[in-house]
């Protein structure tokens, strides 16, 4: 995706092992955050000329187009975005404290693409920006980062439950780490301990 004054966009194609432009944004973005839901990437946020965005993008594949949805309630960069049944979910970030300085975004909400509709939800304990985001049995865990308000990066690791609304922690990482990317992974054992028609099972998030 786009970056600082960028605005292209390429995709892969793991088939051929190849990168290919498509349909430019309308704005270079950087910053921003992603998902995809039903065939289509949305992309939230982000900083556009020295300026926090709430837009909201979408891009459609096979039209090769990008559409422009409600934007969110509040502006916001660095952030995160994943998608749990028809939501997508933005959490946490930053954005402008007046002209030059920077303040967490402990405010989150989800996006219905139905409604074409934002909803907020219960705000983040402690503020995390450029994080890790996985999701696992329909929770979304957020991991590490950068806190704007402490100015420096953080070793919590929270879970948000949809149904509940709640955020808990869930324990700290065994040291402060920033930038990073988390994902959920399916882990098949060796094949001489497995068992014939055996299940695969996935492994949960726990401390180390």
């Amino acid at each position: 995706m786009a970056q600082w004054n960028v605005a292209t966009v390429e995709c892969y194609n793991p088939r051929t092992n190849e990168w290919t432009y498509v349909a430019k944004m309308n704005e270079p973005h950087y910053g921003h955050a992603g998902t995809v839901y039903g065939g289509y990437m949305y992309i939230s946020g982000g900083i556009t000329h020295d300026t926090f965005q709430k837009e909201l993008m979408c891009f459609d594949p096979d039209a090769d187009k990008w559409t422009q949805k409600a934007p969110m309630t509040t502006v916001r960069g660095l952030h995160c975005m994943c998608t749990v049944g028809d939501r997508l979910y933005v959490i946490g970030g930053n954005h402008f404290r007046g002209t030059s300085d920077y303040d967490d975004v402990l405010s989150c909400e989800y996006y219905s693409p139905a409604l074409d509709l934002w909803t907020p939800i219960a705000a983040m304990l402690r503020g995390q920006s450029d994080v890790g985001v996985a999701v696992f049995e329909n929770k979304i865990y957020v991991v590490g980062g950068y806190s704007w308000n402490n100015r420096c990066m953080v070793e919590i690791v929270q879970k948000y439950d949809p149904e509940k609304d709640e955020w808990h922690k869930v324990f700290d990482l065994p040291e402060s780490l920033g930038g990073i990317r988390a994902c959920t992974l399916t882990v098949f054992p060796p094949e001489d301990l497995s068992l014939a028609g055996s299940p695969s099972r996935e492994c949960p998030l726990s401390a180390p």
